[in-house]
């Protein structure tokens, strides 16, 4: 099941004694087992019966004795495991035998990044007992995300605001989250939160700059794209991160441009990209500059400077500056 799901059976207290969190979205793990913790216990008995541990710090032992005793002034006890990956196997071992008869009165999380089902220890919990999914959320429900976290908070973001938002900040989560707490704050008791809020408070921010330097690319203007690069270098990004920018960016129009020549329509491609209406005229006119062969060539030379910022031959700063001369090109 995934994150939601789980939220919904939440709801209904209908909870197993044994739960694996899976996947690399941190921030969703974190506020599950807060709304999970919550509904658990009361605020007086939280620290009575909720146990944080780490696979890689804490034993078996210490973690089954605190899934085995039982909760004092609550009806549950609430046992978390992170980094459960990280256990050894001795400990593995100790946590497997409590599984196979866990305390009713407990529910255990155990949180993995990565789970490898072929492991005895992965395959007993996905057996014994039940498996919550926490994939990173796919770039075209982003928009969604953050109209509904704006939602919950009693404010609504307008479209385009919301897109700059995602543009200017990007995938992860917990950024998000900070500006939108940020946008909230500053909004007040005004409830719409527009574009300019969002520009007054978020800043440029990598996909922006990112999106504004392909676009130089896409016009072979050497000059332009070299003082872009310069403002991505002064907001501190790192050699390593506007390589992937780059090429971040360049997946998205290779992507449009191989599927727009299959015979898919520019609007069915921009919709399942998550290009917004009012910026697919811009994104476009990318897609249209660079041919494929143009881009295959573009991810050598990204390639090829990857590996020479590896190598520390050059200095990042010339790297950068010889790799967006060769795009231009």
């Amino acid at each position: 099941m995934n994150y939601q799901q789980f939220l919904h059976i939440l709801e209904g207290e209908r909870l197993s004694p044994i739960y694996l969190f899976s996947g690399e979205e941190e921030f969703l793990k974190e506020e599950v087992i807060k709304r999970l913790r919550d509904s658990l216990l009361a605020p007086g008995a939280i620290d009575l019966n909720y146990h944080l541990f780490y696979g890689k710090e804490d034993s078996g032992a210490k973690i089954v004795e605190a899934a085995s005793t039982l909760p004092f002034l609550s009806e549950k006890r609430l046992v978390v495991v992170k980094e459960g990956e990280k256990l050894r196997a001795s400990d593995k071992k100790e946590i497997a035998d409590y599984i196979q008869s866990p305390s009713p009165s407990t529910c255990m999380v155990i949180l993995m990044d990565k789970i490898d089902r072929r492991e005895s220890f992965s395959s007993l919990l996905l057996k014994s007992g039940k498996e919550v999914s926490f994939k990173s959320i796919p770039e075209r429900e982003i928009l969604g995300w953050i109209n509904n976290w704006a939602k919950k908070e009693g404010k609504k973001i307008a479209p385009r605001a919301a897109f700059e938002l995602k543009e200017r900040v990007g995938r992860n989560l917990r950024e998000l989250t900070g500006h939108l707490t940020k946008l909230f704050l500053y909004a007040g008791n005004k409830t719409d939160i527009g574009i300019e809020e969002v520009r007054i408070l978020v800043g440029e921010g990598k996909e922006t700059s990112g999106f504004d330097l392909t676009e130089a690319l896409s016009e072979k203007k050497k000059g332009k794209a070299l003082k872009t690069l310069n403002k991505i270098l002064v907001e501190g990004k790192k050699a390593p991160e506007i390589i992937g920018l780059i090429s971040w960016q360049m997946r998205r129009i290779a992507e449009a441009k191989s599927r727009i020549v299959r015979g898919e329509t520019p609007t069915e491609v921009c919709q399942s990209l998550g290009i917004l209406p009012f910026f697919r005229k811009k994104f476009l006119s990318q897609v249209k500059k660079f041919s494929l062969s143009k881009l295959r060539e573009n991810f050598s030379s990204l390639l090829e400077a990857d590996q020479q910022f590896k190598s520390g031959k050059l200095t990042p700063n010339l790297i950068l500056e010889l790799l967006v001369i060769k795009l231009c090109t």
